[in-house]
């Protein structure tokens, strides 16, 4: 009841600075589960690369969509929530990642690390109008 209490008496102090409907949309923003703030980071594309992992080997991937920080496959993957890969990326090199969710034929990976902004700028611009998808 202690972190409760503070979180009420936080909220109470911002309505009063803000007002109740602003406050209301920054938590709602805020919240780790809004997909349309992540959503606006990520930048579709057209790629297939290709990944390794320790149990199946050299496996390929196709890229829908990605960001500094993680990118989502589309197609069937024979993994589960926990496990790494190693893709290799056109203009970024090797990354490390890590499968955080599955659904309906779609999988998001997060990345070890960041990609530089410089990289992922030209890998968006040379993939993201792609009509065919192509293997590197």
């Amino acid at each position: 009841s202690g972190r409760l209490g503070l979180l009420a008496n936080f909220r109470e102090e911002m309505r009063g600075e803000m007002g109740g409907a602003r406050l209301t949309q920054m938590i709602k923003q805020a919240r780790p589960g809004n997909y349309e703030m992540r959503h606006a980071s990520r930048l579709p594309v057209s790629l297939v690369v290709t990944a390794e992992h320790r149990r199946l080997g050299e496996i390929k991937l196709n890229i829908r969509n990605i960001s500094a920080q993680g990118f989502m496959v589309q197609g069937g993957l024979d993994l589960q929530r926990g496990e790494r890969l190693e893709v290799h990326l056109p203009i970024v090199g090797r990354m490390d990642a890590l499968l955080v969710w599955s659904h309906d034929g779609r999988t998001g990976f997060q990345l070890e690390r960041v990609m530089r902004d410089e990289d992922l700028r030209r890998l968006v611009r040379q993939f993201q109008d792609e009509p065919c998808i192509r293997d590197h």
